[in-house]
């Protein structure tokens, strides 16, 4: 019984942790996410006005495929940290190619 309620237990959380990193990748690919950390204000001001303001910025500015999205994500994630701390860490793609 005890060992049921363990796989349980375990089984919600990786549920929860899947549905949430799910959740978090739609969130941070919306263009009006950017603007939480950076000045990219007018850059995406310009975006909005523009014809391709239905577009995603990731559109065009990742690499089509999956191996591109995961490394752009990763990337993101790198940039909030440097942008958190106020500290320069390498940059990961960078850091990959070396």
């Amino acid at each position: 019984m005890k060992k049921r309620k363990i796989i349980l237990i375990l089984v919600l959380l990786v549920f929860l942790f899947v549905l949430g990193s799910a959740v978090m990748i739609r969130y941070t690919e919306r263009p009006e996410f950017c603007l939480t950390c950076h000045n990219m204000a007018p850059y995406y001001n310009s975006w909005k006005k523009s014809a391709h303001n239905k577009e995603k910025c990731i559109e065009c500015h990742y690499a089509p495929g999956l191996k591109a999205h995961v490394f752009g994500k990763i990337d993101g994630l790198v940039e909030v940290v440097k942008y958190m701390t106020g500290k320069m860490i390498l940059h990961f793609l960078d850091y990959l190619t070396r």
